[in-house]
């Protein structure tokens, strides 16, 4: 695997432009943002895997020398400066949306300061708020979903819901349906 072999050359992170949604997630890749390259018309996603590389250890080689001294020393200051410049991977949450059946968050969910949302350790670039009614329906339903999906309509989400063909289901690969009232 591409990862394992950049992992023991301590190449990390890695990072992966696609237009598959929720497929990579499953392996240990985290949706980073949405990028336009050269010359496409379309967005693409751009996914980072931040797996730690492999650590040789050098015990009992440094043995009357000065080298680990040094080399911590070096160390150090250089893991300080990484830490500010990636500032520690921290991520913002500007507000929280708590589990609640009575106002009808399914599950519990995040806004971050970057525009994205996070729920479940995955993040999401669009929060689509949607209503509608559904056929013999006597008041509208409201479905608020976390996407990767802009164009997801009332419609999709219902049907994934209440319809009985696995295509119906298709639609919300890469989405999570947040509230529902």
């Amino acid at each position: 695997m591409v990862v394992d072999d950049l992992k023991s050359k301590a190449i990390t992170p890695i990072y992966l432009l696609t237009d598959h949604t929720g497929f990579y997630e499953r392996y240990g890749w985290e949706f980073l943002c949405l990028v336009q390259e050269n010359d496409e018309p379309e967005m693409s996603r751009m996914y980072i895997h931040r797996q730690l590389p492999v650590v040789v250890s050098l015990k009992g080689y440094y043995k009357n020398r000065k080298e680990p001294r040094m080399m911590k020393k070096m160390l150090i200051p250089i893991g300080l400066l990484a830490a500010l410049l990636t500032g520690c991977g921290k991520t913002d949450i500007v507000k929280t949306y708590e589990k609640s059946e009575d106002a009808g968050i399914t599950v519990t969910y995040y806004e971050i300061d970057n525009g994205t949302w996070k729920c479940d350790g995955v993040t999401y670039p669009f929060r689509l708020e949607l209503s509608g009614r559904m056929p013999n329906a006597e008041s509208d339903s409201y479905y608020t979903v976390l996407t990767d999906n802009k164009n997801l309509t009332f419609e999709d989400v219902s049907k994934s819901l209440y319809g009985s063909l696995l295509e119906d289901s298709k639609i919300m690969e890469g989405s999570i349906i947040v509230e529902i009232l």
